[in-house]
Order: C-alpha cells, then sequence, then structure tokens
C-alpha cells in the first residue's frame, strides 16, 4: 500500500515537474517579448525626439524666413522708390 501510495506521489511529482518546465517555456517567451516591446519603446522615443527636434528647427528656419521676407519687402519697397525717381 506505501509502495503503491508512493509510486503515486512520484507519478504526481513527475507531472508538477512537466508543469514547471512549461511555465519556464513560457517564462522565457514572456522574457523575451517583454525585451522586443522594450526595444521598440526606445525606438519610438528616440525616433519622437528627433521629430521634436526636427520640428523644433523648422519653426526657427520658417521664423528666419519670414524675417528676411519683411527685409526683402522693404529693399523691393526703395527700389521701387528710387525707380520711381526716374522718368523716360
Amino acid at each position: 500500500s506505501v509502495q503503491q501510495q508512493m509510486e503515486g506521489f512520484v507519478h504526481y511529482l513527475d507531472a508538477v515537474t512537466v508543469s514547471i518546465d512549461e511555465l519556464n517555456q513560457s517564462q522565457n517567451v514572456m522574457t523575451d517579448a517583454m525585451s522586443n516591446v522594450s526595444a521598440v519603446a526606445e525606438q519610438s522615443s528616440a525616433t519622437s525626439q528627433e521629430v521634436a527636434s526636427l520640428s523644433s528647427e523648422q519653426q526657427v528656419v520658417g521664423e528666419q524666413l519670414v524675417q528676411l521676407s519683411g527685409k526683402l519687402e522693404k529693399v523691393s519697397s526703395g527700389l521701387k522708390e528710387s525707380l520711381s525717381r526716374f522718368t523716360i
């Protein structure tokens, strides 16, 4: 009777060991998946920072273009005024 119970117990332990091995494999898969998600998140963050930097640079260039446009308008007005003095 004791031997039968011990065999049943050993069989139960074997089943538990198989389950633990399966859980370890699942944990490894989850760890790999989380590493991949983390890598994608880091790449996304880096890309977002790069886009923000480029947007800031575009804003500066846009402001400079507005300033140059204003200067060009003044030069154009000055040229018109100078040309208006001449008659054909």
